[in-house]
């Protein structure tokens, strides 16, 4: 399925005014090669997983127009952005918002370091100023999704501590991944 493609049309049959149409319309940002993922995986120190590494050669990521800007916005990122990045769970919580002193409070420096060395960040949905979904595979091959919303962040954080603990929190397959957040991205108000 072309993922981009089947958004962008789910998301005008809602006929919903021009600006909300242009905000949220997911634009690709092309697909990747082999040579991109095995560069990632020589950074990472562990390969991405099989759904994933087929998703980004045949459709590649993506993001909304105006990602960040407008409510139920996604970015995907690519495996040269994720390279960059480099990023588990806690760490990229922590370049999203800023330092969340609840993480340095309330999780200690080991399970920090194992969320961070056994999960890395392949894309983020945000659903409001509040709240967004970050989603992630893990060494051992799982993709999962982790939901936060900085006002309460309880339950986020005993989250971390069940993935560090390699429990990982809403492991799904990427085909249901997708479209999940693609049916909870088109509920427009």
């Amino acid at each position: 399925m072309n993922w981009v493609r089947h958004f962008n049309e789910r998301l005008a049959d809602l006929k919903v005014d021009q600006s909300l149409y242009e905000a949220r319309q997911w634009k690709s940002k092309g697909t990747s090669s082999e040579v991109d993922l095995l560069r990632l995986e020589k950074a990472l120190g562990f390969n991405v997983p099989t759904s994933l590494r087929a998703f980004y050669l045949s459709h590649g990521a993506f993001a909304s127009e105006w990602f960040g800007d407008e409510r139920e916005t996604v970015d995907v990122f690519t495996p040269d952005e994720i390279g960059e990045m480099g990023v588990g769970l806690a760490k990229a919580i922590n370049l999203h918002w800023g330092v969340r002193p609840e993480i340095q409070e309330d999780l200690d420096s080991g399970t920090i370091e194992r969320l961070n060395g056994m999960t890395t960040v392949f894309g983020i949905r945000h659903i409001d100023s509040n709240q967004c979904v970050y989603y992630y595979f893990n060494r051992k091959g799982d993709i999962g999704s982790l939901y936060l919303d900085q006002d309460d962040m309880e339950w986020t954080l005993q989250e971390m501590v069940r993935i560090s603990h390699d429990a990982p929190s809403s492991l799904e397959l990427l085909e249901q991944l997708l479209s999940s957040e693609t049916e909870a991205m088109l509920e427009v108000e």
